[in-house]
Order: C-alpha cells, then sequence, then structure tokens
C-alpha cells in the first residue's frame, strides 16, 4: 500500500500550431506527457512466487487510486477547438483517472551456466471508470499488453 503525492505539475504548456499549421499559439501539453495529473493517489501492489523445481512461477499487479475527478488543465478538446467552454462539457478538463499494470511469467534455468531465461505477459492501461469518485473530464481509456522475454543472471 502506498500514496501519490501531487508533485508534478498538470497544467506544462508549449507552443503548436492550429489543425490548419498556420497559427502557432501556446496550449496544454497532451495529457499523456504532463509531469503529474494534480491528485492524490492510493497505489495498491501485490507480489506473488512460486518455485516448482528448476522453474519460478511470478505474478505482480498495481492498481493507483485516484479520487480527484478532474484537475484544472483544459484538455486536448480544448487545443483541438472541439470544447470552448466548461460549462456543461465535461470533456473540457483532463481526468485524474485510475491506472493499473499487471504481469505473470515464467523463469527457469537455461543449458548455459548461470544464465536464467523469463518468459512475461504485462497489461497495463487506464480503465474507463474509477473505483473511487466520479468519471468525468477528458481521458484516454486503454491497454496495452506486452510479451517479455528476458535473460539474468543466476543469484546463489
Amino acid at each position: 500500500v502506498g500514496i501519490k503525492a501531487p508533485t508534478g505539475k498538470s497544467d506544462v504548456r508549449d507552443v503548436y500550431p492550429n489543425l490548419d499549421g498556420t497559427n502557432w499559439g501556446l496550449k496544454y501539453i497532451d495529457q499523456s506527457v504532463q509531469p503529474g495529473d494534480g491528485g492524490w493517489g492510493l497505489l495498491l501492489e501485490t507480489q506473488a512466487f512460486k518455485r516448482l523445481g528448476n522453474v519460478a512461477l511470478f505474478a505482480t499487479g498495481n492498481y493507483l487510486i485516484n479520487p480527484r475527478n478532474t484537475n484544472d488543465t483544459p484538455s486536448l478538446a480544448v487545443g483541438l477547438g472541439f470544447a470552448t467552454t466548461p460549462d456543461g462539457n465535461p470533456t473540457y478538463y483532463n481526468t485524474v483517472a485510475d491506472q493499473y499494470v499487471a504481469r505473470v511469467g515464467v523463469e527457469a534455468e537455461t543449458p548455459i551456466d548461470g544464465v536464467i531465461a523469463s518468459l512475461a505477459w504485462r497489461m497495463e492501461g487506464v480503465p474507463r471508470y474509477d473505483i473511487i469518485g466520479e468519471e468525468d473530464g477528458f481521458r484516454r481509456p486503454g491497454r496495452t499488453m506486452y510479451i517479455e522475454p528476458g535473460i539474468r543472471p543466476a543469484f546463489e
């Protein structure tokens, strides 16, 4: 269990052109690269390991609960001109979304002395709905999945 503090700025701006590329102006950068989201969070994490002879199974998972609804940073919809006023427009501001990561895999000794090989599956993402709090504001929900092969030295 951990706490996430709102330490990074959530309202960084840079210069961008308009949609036809003719008028450059100061706009908020995309939420995916903002250094922070402006909210406190609760981090829940778990890990599990099981050795079966020369093979080890492992799993990790964490979920970041962000109860804050939105921050005060105008969203991508504002930068593109789709949301011009915050009144009645739930996508005017960025949401402070929950996030998650899950990873499961196996590792085993190899015929090469002192080398362990592993294979894992990882999924991370932003859910459509938060566990706690409202879901107003602009968010980009989705998930990505990876297959992660690896090698490491054997530790004795």
